[in-house]
C-alpha cells in the first residue's frame, strides 16, 4: 500500500519492546460468520443473513483486514429467479483461515 505508514520499531510492540500487541476483538457479526464458515462455505446471501447485515461482503472484508485472513470468494454460474444467468459468490475458509478462525473464536470466549 502506497499510503501505509511504517510503524517505527520502537512503537511496533512484541517481545522485548515493553508493549503488547492485542488481537482484534470479534464483533458479534464476525463471530457468527466465522462460526458458520467453519461449518462450510457460505453464499453471499448466506453471509448477509448470518451476519444480519445488508452488506455481508463488508463483514468479510473486515475479517480479512483485522485478522489477516484470506477468505476467498469463488464465483459459480447459476440462474436468478427470472432464469437469467448470474455469478453467485461463495465464501470459504482456507486451511490457514480455519486456524485463525478457531483462535479468534476461542480468544473471544476466554476472559
Amino acid at each position: 500500500m502506497k499510503n501505509a505508514h511504517p510503524i517505527p520499531k520502537d512503537k511496533a510492540g512484541g517481545p522485548g519492546t515493553g508493549t503488547t500487541i492485542l488481537a482484534p476483538v470479534l464483533t458479534p457479526r464476525q463471530h457468527r460468520l466465522l462460526s458458520a464458515l467453519l461449518v462450510g462455505p457460505c453464499t453471499r446471501e448466506d453471509v448477509d443473513r448470518i451476519t444480519g447485515a445488508s452488506n455481508g461482503p463488508d463483514e468479510v472484508l473486515q475479517l480479512r483486514r483485522q485478522h489477516r485472513m484470506t477468505i476467498p470468494c469463488t464465483r459459480n454460474g447459476s440462474k436468478d429467479i427470472d432464469d437469467h444467468p448470474v455469478q453467485m459468490g461463495i465464501y470459504r475458509l482456507t486451511t490457514a483461515d480455519r486456524l485463525t478462525a478457531y483462535q479468534a473464536l476461542v480468544s473471544a470466549v476466554q476472559p
